[in-house]
């Protein structure tokens, strides 16, 4: 079981009313509990090789829970990982959010890829597929290939009215401790108008 507690003051750069913000999602306070079941059958928790990682969580936002609002989010994640030849390793994520009720608009579920802004993509549902490959050049150093789709999107309306987002880059990863077969190392990413640059401990996924 899990607890989440927080208080929100959000502040912007004009005083007149921002359509589809309310004011009560200015300043507020969100508690919420549920379950949450993991299974995990990675070779390694820090950078696996092989293996399959799957999440599942739902949690109800209420006022008795410590909060304002009453909302409901739902999430699925899962990760496989395959280690088909002694150089390479593939891996796969897919990822689906789910949200109902007064959800304030910084809690809707939003496309994390990399390259893209968090929250530039949001709406009550959103699905995410992305692969990962990393090329073992050495028994130390490696180069990554990634790329993935995304889209975030209301069900009351037409699943094709909104665009897909999506993300493409590459990097490189030395193995830092041998003992624990950790990598560390930096990610380039492009998205459809933006890009960046992320350092990675471990997996990049560990942490989304």
């Amino acid at each position: 079981m899990r607890y989440q507690f927080s208080g929100t003051n959000i502040t912007f750069n004009r005083i007149l009313d921002i359509p589809g913000i309310d004011p009560w999602e200015i300043k507020n306070n969100l508690g919420g509990a549920g379950p949450v079941l993991f299974l995990d059958y990675r070779d390694n928790t820090f950078t696996p090789n092989k293996g399959i990682y799957m999440k599942g969580n739902l949690t109800h936002f209420a006022p008795w829970l410590g909060g304002d609002v009453t909302f409901n989010t739902a999430e699925l994640y899962g990760l496989w990982f395959a280690n088909p030849t002694s150089w390479l390793v593939t891996g796969v994520r897919a990822e689906f959010q789910n949200s109902w009720g007064d959800i304030p608009f910084f809690s809707k579920p939003f496309v994390n890829l990399r390259g893209i802004p968090a929250m530039r993509f949001q709406d009550f549902y959103t699905v995410t597929l992305e692969t990962e490959e990393r090329f073992d050049l050495t028994p130390r150093w490696s180069l990554t290939a990634f790329g993935g789709v995304a889209k975030a999107f209301n069900p009351e309306y037409a699943f094709n009215n909104y665009e897909w987002a999506y993300n493409y880059g590459g990097g490189f990863r030395y193995k830092i401790a041998r003992l624990f077969d950790l990598y560390s190392g930096v990610d380039f990413a492009w998205g459809p108008d933006s890009w960046g640059f992320y350092i990675v401990f471990g997996h990049v996924w560990n942490r989304m």
